[in-house]
């Protein structure tokens, strides 16, 4: 990529939004269960409890870092610094700094910043049901796997990276 021609966006998530999402679902998974199982249903909906805030926090920071390394045609930066530690961290947004090819249109940019925003909701959301409710986990996470595909095949297109697989015909 030239670096001459290229955009600059940094796209921004701020936690409490993620949070609201992955509430939200989950409180709507709650009501779907069957009317037997009301503990369970607050297992679920309590996802954004003392305590069970730091598991989706923590997984938001793994899927963020997945996302960023997705994306590393357009976000590969250089080491600046040699240690590093898995402290507990509770970032108020999460930002991606991207280097986009000039042709790269607002329309793409804006469909990135949602796949990953969905992509971001849905697996958490899958990991708390694959603890709590582990019959709604699957669909959840097929879900956030569709927005990485998606977001994926956009940075191969864009990107002008091509990868076919080899058929015997």
């Amino acid at each position: 990529m030239n670096t001459t021609n290229l955009k600059y966006v940094d796209l921004t998530f701020y936690r409490d939004e993620l949070l609201y999402d992955i509430k939200n679902y989950c409180y709507i998974e709650s009501h779907v269960m069957e009317e037997d199982a009301e503990e369970a249903k607050h297992t679920v909906a309590d996802v954004g409890e003392t305590g069970n805030v730091d598991r989706v926090t923590r997984l938001l920071n793994l899927y963020f870092s997945e996302v960023v390394e997705s994306l590393y045609p357009y976000t590969k930066t250089e080491i600046n610094k040699t240690t590093d530690s898995d402290v507990f961290t509770e970032p108020e947004k999460y930002e991606v700094h991207l280097s986009l090819p000039e042709s790269m249109s607002i329309t793409t940019v804006r469909l990135m910043r949602d796949l990953i925003h969905e992509f971001l909701v849905c697996m958490v959301v899958g990991d708390w049901l694959s603890i709590t409710n582990q019959k709604s986990s699957e669909t959840w996470v097929e879900k956030g796997k569709y927005a990485k595909e998606r977001l994926r095949s956009i940075v191969n297109s864009r990107g002008g990276v091509i990868r076919r697989k080899s058929h015997p015909f």
